[in-house]
């Protein structure tokens, strides 16, 4: 069977077209995020281009400290998932201006003592003080 790309993929369970994709596919498309309004080859792919199966941001280091502040704080959180979209650069900066801003605002052990929670670990370990 052939979708164009424009062609609304299914959208409830009662669909027939569910049956060519598998149980996680389906699962996938019938729980669309509350911004797409349906779902077409076409968008699903345009929305998978940069993760969008969780959330992401873009930003400069402060603006991307800020948003991780933003779930560490009433959350507790334990760690993050920092995805790339070019490489090395992506890494590069990811050190040079975030890790800089994570370690001002004292997430990840002091400016200028170096003095980390756990000496050597990893990021998520310095910023749950546990290794």
């Amino acid at each position: 069977m052939a979708i164009w790309l424009d062609e609304e993929l299914p959208t409830s369970f009662d669909d027939p077209r569910p049956e060519t994709f598998s149980p996680a596919q389906r699962e996938r498309l019938l729980a669309r995020p509350k911004d797409v309004t349906s779902w077409t080859p076409r968008t699903l792919g345009q929305y998978q281009t940069i993760d969008g199966s969780g959330n992401f941001y873009v930003g400069s280091g402060k603006s991307i400290a800020d948003t991780m502040e933003e779930w560490i704080t009433p959350s507790e959180v334990d760690g993050f998932n920092i995805g790339h979209v070019a490489v090395p650069e992506a890494w590069e900066d990811v050190v040079e201006f975030l890790l800089l801003e994570l370690k001002a605002r004292v997430w990840l052990g002091q400016i200028g003592g170096e003095k980390y929670p756990v000496p050597g670990g990893t990021a998520r370990e310095n910023l749950n003080g546990v290794k």
